[in-house]
């Protein structure tokens, strides 16, 4: 509907617009229908959109209320409390101070999502009390543009530097190949073993792997959240009880509670970035829960850069991997980047209907299934592509086995929409490798711990428990293979 033609039909009056510290604003508008008519005592359908720099710009952040009017057509909402979308970035994300901004609303006059009636305004003054905010609390990246800093030591400082700093070292480190417990030394029979392949095997109990060359991120939780970037401590908690954990006393449990909230996410940041990572991981899901509907993510996003579910992210912008369990209980990578596959068509082209790209899948077949209320060993690598070439990488092992490689030259398969499907076909043929992104500087930077459990899910998947829940623990960032956790008498596995 043309723009001219929506004026016509409704008039929104802004009455409020005034910042509300820390993270919302007051909205008020009267609705009129097309007779112009007050439209009082009405529940009605509302999406609410932040637009970024023009009336048909980047959509910055969105969401959705059902507001009633009263009897003189007045509704009145908080931007910044309705319902969003998980893979939106929150309300209080948004960088005030970046561009021009505005409010586009959209309207439902029966209550539900077939919005019908549009009008944008745009934000005249910054909110600067939300603006302001940012001086209280420094959140997210900031980018140092100073040459003299970029060239000093102190650019390469990490945040798991700054943690090292503030934990005063009051007794020995056993370097590798050591053992160290009270005032006994001895050997680490697994660092001689040459047939034993990872950073792991080094440390006994992961105990000091932190402080590996090769190790960006070590946590075990027995710290707290102490290094992470981001979590949300009521989804995700501690855990202080030996026989929860998998090794030590603490372990991260996420739970998504049905009808309140659908999971969380516990973030590692590291803004430097690296053309190659590995992660591993513990998990065990809860005996109750349903497979979740997306898992731990690996991530190379441009800052301010959030990426969308059913998109093709742009190469120079993100592209990212989750290593998920299947309803069937194995494992498989579902991936996005910019040359993705589309599911609309068994060639893998869009063929013109919304939200053409959903995560590319790439399983192995012959895999033994995950056993819920027990721990699995979890790894990944995700290697980024030489720009212009298909050298990207991913890999998984599970308790230690490798199980799938996806690369140049493997493994033989056939694309069927948007999954590459192992030995499949008549005629099967080489993987042809990643092109994930278009410019170097464009590395992966973010691991994500992410338990997202939708209520539509649940009801796809029947649940039948109101908690469903997520176990994590022993999380391993490196460049290089890093393997299961060992002990002095080999691999820990299951427990």
């Amino acid at each position: 509907m043309k723009k001219l033609i929506l004026i016509a039909f409704i008039h929104f009056i802004i009455l409020n617009l005034t910042a509300q510290v820390p993270e919302k604003m007051s909205y008020q508008a009267v609705i009129r229908n097309t007779d112009e008519h007050l439209v009082a005592n009405t529940t009605i359908g509302m999406q609410v959109s932040v637009l970024k720099g023009s009336e048909a710009g980047e959509v910055v952040y969105s969401e959705i209320h059902t507001p009633k009017t009263n009897a003189n057509g007045l509704i009145s909402i908080e931007i910044g409390a309705g319902s969003k979308s998980w893979w939106r970035p929150n309300f209080k994300d948004i960088n005030w101070s970046d561009g021009i901004y505005f409010i586009k609303t959209e309207i439902d006059l029966y209550g539900g999502s077939n919005y019908t009636i549009t009008g944008t305004s745009q934000v005249l003054s910054v909110p600067y009390a939300l603006h302001a905010k940012t001086a209280e609390t420094i959140s997210g990246t900031i980018t140092e543009t100073d040459p003299v800093f970029g060239a000093s030591v102190a650019a390469g400082i990490t945040n798991a530097d700054t943690s090292r700093w503030n934990n005063k070292q009051n007794k020995l480190i056993a370097g590798k190949g050591i053992i160290i417990e009270g005032d006994i030394i001895s050997i680490n029979p697994n660092y001689f073993n040459d047939s034993i392949e990872g950073v792991a095997k080094n440390y006994v109990n992961d105990k000091n792997i932190e402080y590996d060359q090769d190790v960006i991120f070590a946590s075990g939780f027995e710290n707290g959240f102490a290094g992470w970037s981001s979590y949300n401590n009521n989804v995700s908690k501690i855990i202080n009880h030996s026989d929860s954990a998998f090794s030590g006393s603490k372990v991260l449990k996420t739970t998504a509670t049905r009808y309140v909230n659908t999971g969380g996410d516990v973030t590692f940041k590291f803004p430097q970035g690296q053309d190659q990572i590995y992660l591993r991981f513990y998990t065990k899901l809860d005996e109750n829960t349903i497979i979740p509907h997306h898992f731990v993510k690996i991530q190379a996003m441009r800052d301010g850069f959030w990426g969308s579910a059913g998109q093709a992210p742009p190469g120079d912008k993100g592209y990212w991997t989750g290593i998920e369990p299947r309803s069937d209980h194995t494992w498989n990578f579902y991936t996005y980047w910019h040359e993705m596959h589309s599911w609309q068509s068994w060639s893998g082209v869009p063929d013109g209907r919304p939200n053409p790209y959903y995560g590319n899948v790439f399983h192995m077949p012959g895999q033994t299934p995950l056993v819920k209320g027990e721990w699995v060993c979890v790894e990944a690598m995700f290697k980024a592509n030489t720009p212009g070439q298909y050298d990207g990488e991913q890999a998984f092992w599970i308790n230690g086995e490798k199980i799938g490689h996806w690369r140049t030259g493997e493994p033989l398969g056939e694309w069927r929409g948007d999954k590459f499907t192992y030995n499949y076909g008549t005629n099967p043929q080489p993987f042809e490798g990643y092109n994930f992104r278009t410019v170097d500087d464009l590395k992966i930077n973010s691991i994500i711990l992410r338990w997202y459990v939708s209520e539509e899910h649940m009801q796809s998947k029947k649940a039948t428990h109101i908690n469903n829940s997520v176990f994590f623990d022993n999380i391993v960032i490196s460049t290089k293979y890093i393997g299961p956790m060992y002990d002095e008498n080999g691999p820990v596995l299951g427990k």
